[in-house]
């Protein structure tokens, strides 16, 4: 589209660093060590598969970044862990932007609802599954995080709950009409054939893809 695109804020995607805690320093050092034993793992004939291969210790490391409450549920709510980090920006950004106006393309008239669109990217933690197997439910964590902030619940819209595509069009129209503000979604289910940008004003990843593809896709949204 060449000089159509539209420049990035301040030049490029901003990047919030959030602390280590004490709890997460600690396992990472834990992850260290399954690493080594993992990696020098050898079959035995009463152990023919690695009892905790890389990818799995991969995973929770990539988990425990978001939130340390996906390896031990009982901690209490980190308010610099990633996951409300992003809640801390969704918000922030929704009430500034909430009374921005748009116009009709069509008519050239003001449209009836106000309010800048968003959308989160996440591969990982939002799953119904995730939750079962980890004990910690990230999207029920994250839609209180905005309801205890005034955010109506019709305003937020997970992808996952829209599988037919009448109903991913429905949710594009209501959130390029500014009906639907917050959109939750994976790079898989949001990525592509996705237009609802006409209002989209931020993008959050919370999480990093594995292939560079996969983040181009996601920013192409927006």
């Amino acid at each position: 589209v060449g000089e159509k695109r539209p420049k990035v804020k301040d030049g490029s995607r901003k990047l919030f660093i959030t602390p280590q805690t004490g709890a997460y320093s600690e396992f990472k050092r834990e992850l260290s060590g399954r690493l080594k034993i993992s990696r020098e793992w050898k079959p035995k004939e009463g152990e023919p598969n690695n009892p905790d291969p890389v990818i799995r210790i991969i995973g929770d490391g990539r988990l425990a970044a978001i939130d340390m409450r996906f390896m031990d549920p009982p901690l209490p709510s980190d308010p610099d862990s990633k996951l409300n980090k992003m809640a801390d920006e969704v918000i922030r950004v929704y009430k500034e932007t909430a009374g921005n106006e748009y116009k009709d393309k069509a008519s050239g008239e003001i449209e009836p609802n106000k309010g800048a669109t968003q959308v989160v990217f996440s591969d990982l933690g939002f799953g119904a599954g995730v939750a079962e197997n980890r004990g910690f439910n990230a999207r029920a964590w994250f839609e209180k995080r905005l309801r205890d902030a005034g955010i109506p619940a019709s305003h937020v819209a997970f992808m996952s709950d829209h599988k037919k595509s009448t109903a991913k069009l429905k949710l594009f129209k209501d959130v390029n009409a500014g009906r639907v503000r917050i959109v939750v979604g994976s790079s898989k289910n949001m990525g592509t054939g996705v237009n609802m940008q006409q209002r989209l004003i931020a993008l959050h990843h919370l999480d990093t893809p594995w292939y560079p593809a996969d983040l181009e896709q996601r920013e192409g949204r927006i």
